[in-house]
């Protein structure tokens, strides 16, 4: 039996963030239907954006060549992230992540939980598989949703951890990765997560 926390990777370098947000149930009937609810949400990344609302991100789930899927989020998959302002000037322009971990389970109180992790990835697109990271964020950065119930409450967490600027790819890229990254160290990304921490939860 796995404490999901135990699935963050761990903080070595570059910055680290938390966000969290619970909601309390009236019944142990509704904490199960929040729960469940929230777990769908959280594998059907294409409605991503409708979940967090206000967030003006688009996300598309895609197999490992770059073809859109249709079906819930499984670990190995990728996500294509299509931000506001400029794109990259590389490859496809897109920012893509991979599906480190999805997987969910039980802790020892028999409590259970869901956990996924992105993690910055290549661009499975590009013309030349050169390897470089397709990200506004290095390849040694993640960040990790946590969905737990515990008795009546039901909470949601997202973790970034060594968050650092990509370093790959054009001059362009590599000065969007730096004003996007500094837009994240103030904050800027937090309010994308939050909305979709609390979107995960929110009532029908």
């Amino acid at each position: 039996m796995t404490n999901p926390e135990s699935l963050i990777p761990g903080q070595h370098t570059g910055l680290a963030k938390e966000l969290r947000h619970h909601v309390d149930a009236a019944s142990a009937a509704e904490a199960d239907a929040i729960f469940l609810r929230a777990k769908d949400r959280l594998r059907s990344v294409n409605s991503w954006a409708g979940t967090a609302e206000g967030t003006s991100a688009k996300f598309l789930l895609c197999d490992s060549e770059g073809n859109a899927l249709s079906r819930k989020a499984q670990q190995g998959d990728l996500v294509r992230i299509d931000l506001p302002g400029p794109h990259r000037s590389s490859d496809s322009g897109y920012d893509w992540v991979v599906l480190d971990t999805v997987t969910e389970g039980v802790d020892g109180d028999g409590n259970p939980w869901a956990v996924l992790t992105t993690r910055p990835t290549s661009d499975p697109l590009a013309k030349q598989d050169n390897g470089e990271t397709a990200h506004f964020f290095s390849d040694a950065s993640t960040g990790t949703f946590v969905l737990r119930k515990i008795g009546m409450r039901v909470e949601c967490a997202h973790f970034g951890r060594n968050e650092l600027p990509n370093t790959d790819g054009s001059l362009l890229d590599k000065a969007r990765a730096v004003l996007v990254t500094a837009g994240a160290y103030l904050g800027l990304s937090d309010v994308q997560w939050s909305n979709l921490v609390k979107g995960l939860l929110a009532a029908d």
